[in-house]
Parts: C-alpha cells; structure tokens; sequence
C-alpha cells in the first residue's frame, strides 16, 4: 500500500509504503490522523478468509507498524475517541 501526496489533487507525488507484511488483496484503506499519529484501517482478503486491520506511524512517511488484525466483523470504518483514546467501528 503506497501513500501518496497533492496540494492540488491534480499533480501527485509518492510518500511511501505503509504496509510491510502481505496480508491478502486490500482495499478502501481509511487513512486518519488521531492525537498525533497516523492511522490505517482496513480489510484484507486472503486464503484465510476475510480480517479488518491497522496500522500505524508517528511520521506519515513511516516507519510503519506491522498489520494488526482487529478480530472485528463487518463494517470497517473506525471512528477515533478523543474522549476514550480508542476507536469504535460503526
């Protein structure tokens, strides 16, 4: 998963990978910035099934932490709490 950058979203330059562990085909990638620091939400598909994950990086060009899988089914959009400093999926 490649992050990329545009001031005018017309001209666009690559930032840098933000996963480093093959986790099955993903997509629709939620990119949000929460206290700080970045994250990734999203599913993948592999031999194994369907999962949802995270990851995160302080920096937004990295480094980046290994996939977490979130054990969580259904929907993937994940809301960040300011309030509890975690995030809900809706």
């Amino acid at each position: 998963m490649l992050i990329w950058r545009s001031r005018n979203l017309v001209d666009w330059q690559p930032v840098g990978p933000a996963l480093r562990r093959y986790v099955g085909s993903v997509w629709a990638p939620d990119l949000v910035r929460f206290r700080g620091r970045y994250y990734i939400y999203f599913p993948g598909v592999s031999e194994k099934g369907v999962a949802n994950y995270v990851i995160w990086a302080d920096d937004i060009r990295g480094p980046w932490s290994d996939p977490v899988d979130l054990r969580s089914v259904g929907s993937i959009r994940a809301t960040p709490s300011a309030k509890t400093g975690t995030a809900t999926f809706s």
